[in-house]
């Protein structure tokens, strides 16, 4: 706008500037000392030039003397008001010419205020004041007019483009109400969906659409349908008698307020031609539609979240499972949104770190983040990033997965591993105490009776048959607690003769009968894992031993290429696994404890019981230890 003078908020940072114009620079002096600690003053003695002076300097307000030679500053005035570029600046005529005539010639000048002379700097100040001010709401009104207006143009042309696709679009979309009623559809709907010329279809029920019974119950269909009805092929001819098929789909209005319950229905002319021609075209569309329908629900509906960007990190396309993960809004639209928008600094560090590691496809880059749940609770999740390969721009995959279940999973397996290991040695120290202490302790007491002096010689030779005989019984649990700690015979003769001791030693008590099956095992070179193996099924027999009174156990060993199966089931009373898992108690250290070094050893283990069903534990590992290249 011409002339105009937008006051910003910014102006109120600084002082008002005052244009004083006096053609006495004594008077141009005496003003500024009087105004110069509120306001940034400017004097001009040049009554010529004020005009142009006054547009470029931009004063808040114009002091102006009237008598002045050449020009006076009634004349001044006149022209100042009369510009579009200064008309707005408040200007106050200052005389020593005091009477109504002179007054009211000054305001005829357009002035608008008049300060006879002489006059006192409270008052200079007071008049001052009140003529910035007064001028100050004009300017914020002109200001709300120019920003409606540009409003109102931005809308316009908005309106104006939208109108144009419209007008051009080659598909035929038809905005629904709940109740069938079409709120717009595009000009181009008519000749697609092959209305006489002329026919208007808004503000109509789609049951009032001149269509086909096939046609219509297809529109119907898409309207009461409680979700986004997917693509449908109708046959349909276009005016002129030629054959086509339609492609029809339910598009889901989202985003836009007021418009939750609406919906769009886009159709679209696939093929047009022979019979012939469009049946054969019409079944490999099928094909195609079923199989981008299945790739869409794969991407919607999967338990990931998937996430496909720009490589400056701009959202193209997500889930509704990323949202979820991040605890984002469902209406939030976040296509086009940069990812830093969305996430905050410290997991997009964790991320931009992790795509520039990822160079070019296949490559596959992996890392993880915790998210601080409101119940105190963390959510740990991978992210996997790679290279999409197209034949457009180069974009990025990020897939999201929820691993705090295998996080918390791998911690209960530590925790039960370490309270086996604390298990184990506290059993040794009680072996040590009970066992070897108690001898070592006796052998002591018998070496002092001897070494008292005060018995028979029958005495101490009787007392040294029974230290000897403590002494041998000392050795006999060194070996003992020595063979529980690492088996000699499995250093000597593997794993099957060692396995083989122990249920020899078991048998023998005709409680319990054990089969024990290891004809195509291969004896292990690694001794490390063979022990790891030895401990498994050990604590698998112990358990057996102490909760399950069974009669019967087998055990297979088998070895497939580079795999080891160990299959191990009794017929004892069984147990609730879930129930047993759930409560940490000591009963169940032996079972995590299994689960945790068949982890170690990179292999699975599986656990099949219930309540009077027996125990079946199926173990499959690599027979050699693997190696993990990056």
């Amino acid at each position: 706008m011409a002339g105009s003078h937008i006051y910003n908020v910014a102006d109120m940072n600084r002082k008002d500037k005052i244009l004083a114009i006096d053609d006495n620079d004594v008077n141009l002096v005496m003003l500024q000392a009087m105004l110069s600690e509120d306001y940034d003053v400017e004097t001009l003695s040049d009554g010529t030039i004020a005009e142009s002076q006054a547009a470029a300097i931009k004063p808040d307000l114009i002091l102006l003397d009237i008598v002045m030679p050449g020009k006076d500053g009634l004349s001044i005035c006149g022209d100042l008001k009369a510009n579009p570029d200064t008309q707005h600046i408040p200007v106050i005529l200052m005389s020593a010419h005091n009477t109504s005539d002179d007054i009211a010639a000054g305001f005829a000048a357009g002035a608008d205020d008049y300060l006879c002379k002489p006059f006192s700097t409270a008052e200079l100040k007071l008049r001052i004041r009140r003529r910035i001010d007064a001028s100050r709401p004009s300017e914020y009104i002109q200001k709300t007019i120019q920003q409606l207006t540009e409003q109102r143009d931005a809308a316009m042309l908005k309106a104006n483009i939208m109108q144009a696709v419209c007008d051009h679009a080659l598909e035929s979309v038809i905005l629904c109400r709940p109740d069938g009623t079409i709120a717009a559809a595009t000009q181009s709907s008519g000749n697609i969906l092959g209305l006489p010329a002329g026919t208007v279809i808004d503000g109509k029920n789609i049951s009032e659409i001149p269509l086909s019974d096939q046609e219509r119950e297809v529109f119907s269909q898409i309207v009461s349908a409680p979700d986004p009805t997917p693509s449908v092929y109708i046959s349909q001819r276009k005016r002129g008698g030629e054959p086509a098929i339609l492609e029809t789909t339910a598009i889901p209005i989202n985003g836009y307020e007021g418009l939750d319950d609406y919906i769009a229905i886009r159709t679209r002319t696939i093929e047009s031609g022979s019979d012939g021609d469009l049946a054969s075209h019409r079944e490999l569309e099928v094909k195609l539609l079923k199989l981008e329908k299945e790739i869409a629900s794969i991407f919607k509906y999967s338990a990931k979240g998937i996430l496909t960007t720009s490589l400056d990190l701009q959202i193209h396309r997500y889930n509704r499972r990323f949202l979820e993960l991040f605890g984002i809004r469902r209406n939030i639209n976040c296509t086009g949104v940069p990812l830093s928008k969305i996430l905050d600094a410290k997991h997009m560090a964790i991320i931009e770190e992790l795509v520039s590691k990822v160079e070019k496809p296949p490559i596959f880059e992996t890392t993880q983040i915790s998210i601080q749940n409101p119940d105190g609770t963390k959510t740990y999740i991978e992210i996997t990033a790679s290279m999409l390969k197209t034949t457009g721009e180069a974009s990025l995959m990020l897939i999201f997965s929820d691993v705090t279940r295998f996080r918390n999973m791998d911690n209960e397996i530590m925790n039960a591993a370490q309270a086996a290991e604390e298990r184990e040695r506290t059993l040794l120290a009680q072996e040590l105490h009970d066992g070897l202490g108690a001898v070592l302790s006796s052998i002591n007491i018998y070496i002092n009776l001897i070494l008292s002096g005060g018995a028979e010689i029958d005495e101490i030779f009787k007392t040294l048959r029974l230290t000897k005989d403590l002494v041998w019984q000392a050795i006999e649990n060194v070996k003992d607690i020595a063979n529980n700690l690492h088996p000699v015979i499995l250093t000597r003769f593997g794993l099957v003769a060692t396995v083989s001791n122990i249920i020899e030693g078991l048998q023998n008590s005709h409680l319990i009968c054990f089969h024990f099956e290891h004809d195509s095992f291969v004896e292990l070179k690694d001794k490390g894992r063979e022990l790891s193996i030895y401990r498994i099924i050990n604590e698998l027999i112990n358990n057996t031993m102490k909760y399950a009174r069974a009669k019967n156990v087998h055990l297979s060993l088998v070895t497939t290429g580079p795999t080891l199966k160990i299959h191990y089931d009794d017929d004892g009373v069984g147990f609730d696994l879930e129930k047993h898992l759930a409560t940490p108690e000591s009963t169940t250290m032996g079972i995590s404890n299994i689960m945790g070094r068949a982890k170690a050893l990179d292999g699975t283990c599986e656990f099949n019981t219930s309540p009077g069903n027996g125990v079946q534990v199926d173990i499959e590992l690599p027979s050699e230890a693997t190696v993990n290249w990056k």
